[in-house]
């Protein structure tokens, strides 16, 4: 059984025969869309997760089939929302898909091995990314490259990635802007007004989505596959150190994290496996679910409608939740429930072979 403590609710879990490699909501949040190692993209149906479309791929002359490493459903200021998606592909494919059609309209091969895409919230532009260190920024329309950024041809400057990059975030606020981390132990500042990086930050092991920019794009999230200090956030203006939110169960080497609320983050990771919801202004978890056999990989969150949460109350303190499952640990998880506004929050996380979907309701400020 699947239990998940504090604010968080377990809704639904997936069983697939693959492992899943990555999994968003699309901008309606109506459809989870999940990759899986053996190249097969699946849309589900939220909270029933019964499978809508298979977008796949054929298998390779060898029969081997090609991992997917990550999926970008089209936001909703574009045309035709909540109807494509793009999909990256680990031998360097990137297919634009019809997905009530499950068909493949465009077809783009960049000769590497392709670690993601994601499409930009204003412009009509998107941006690829992979293990040769170099960001390709591509027109919507014309579906060609329009620049390229990279590390310059000068050696002693640091201003680009010199190995993989595993992650890219584009600025909340400016619009031109964005980050990316990569397996060499950095983070790089990036314009699209200009090739090279300005400015980086040394020394964070980011191995998956564990990079995001908060709501107001004035701070930088880091999650960094260790065994402390994992979760960190950073001033954006000066690229300065702000703080370590420790963790108050369990340590956990994380894979993923971002900010879905000014006041809330939620990460991912493994050994143990813990998908965590931290408030940030009580620098303390207000929900999370654990795992004794696998990591999370990926994860994403939707803001769904306002609503109070029905739960049963303390006996002793009627202002306080119950805890989801009885967790008795610790009261550090507790969270009061005040007359305020509310948020639903719908979550999907993928570890290993299960999709699991949750939900958690939470003060909106």
């Amino acid at each position: 059984m699947t239990k998940c403590y504090g604010n968080l609710n377990y809704i639904n879990k997936e069983y697939n025969d693959r492992q899943y490699t990555t999994v968003r909501y699309d901008c309606t949040g109506k459809s989870i869309v999940a990759g899986a190692v053996n190249g097969v993209v699946t849309v589900y149906e939220t909270k029933t997760l019964e499978k809508q479309h298979v977008l796949t791929t054929p298998p390779l002359d060898n029969d081997d089939f090609v991992p997917v490493t990550s999926v970008a459903p089209f936001p909703l200021r574009r045309a035709s929302y909540g109807t494509r998606c793009f999909v990256s592909y680990s031998n360097g494919l990137l297919k634009l898909w019809n997905i009530a059609e499950e068909k493949s309209l465009v077809t783009l091969n960049e000769a590497r091995q392709s670690r993601g895409v994601r499409i930009h919230p204003n412009f009509p532009i998107f941006a690829s990314y992979g293990e040769d260190s170099k960001i390709f920024i591509y027109n919507e329309e014309t579906m060609s490259v329009r620049q390229t950024h990279t590390l310059s041809a000068f050696a002693p400057k640091k201003d680009g990635h010199v190995g993989s990059i595993c992650t890219l975030v584009f600025h909340p606020q400016n619009a031109n802007e964005f980050l990316t981390a990569g397996w060499d132990n950095s983070v790089h500042y990036w314009d699209l007004r200009r090739a090279n990086s300005p400015r980086s930050v040394q020394g964070l092991n980011i191995t998956g989505d564990g990079l995001d920019i908060s709501p107001n794009g004035k701070e930088i999230l880091t999650c960094i596959f260790q065994d402390k200090n994992s979760l960190q956030t950073w001033d954006y203006a000066t690229a300065k150190f702000l703080q370590t939110y420790e963790a108050d169960l369990f340590n956990s080497k994380l894979n993923c994290g971002k900010w879905f609320d000014s006041n809330y983050i939620a990460t991912g990771g493994c050994d143990p496996a813990i998908f965590r919801i931290v408030n940030v202004p009580k620098k303390r978890s207000c929900g999370y679910y654990r795992s004794q056999q696998w990591g999370i990989i990926s994860f994403d969150i939707f803001t769904d409608v306002e609503e109070p949460r029905p739960t049963e109350m303390h006996d002793e303190d009627p202002t306080r939740h119950t805890f989801k499952k009885g967790y008795e640990g610790s009261s550090r998880l507790e969270v009061t429930a005040d007359d305020e506004s509310r948020k639903m929050y719908k979550m999907v996380y993928c570890m290993n072979r299960h999709l699991v979907e949750a939900n958690a309701v939470l003060p909106s400020s």
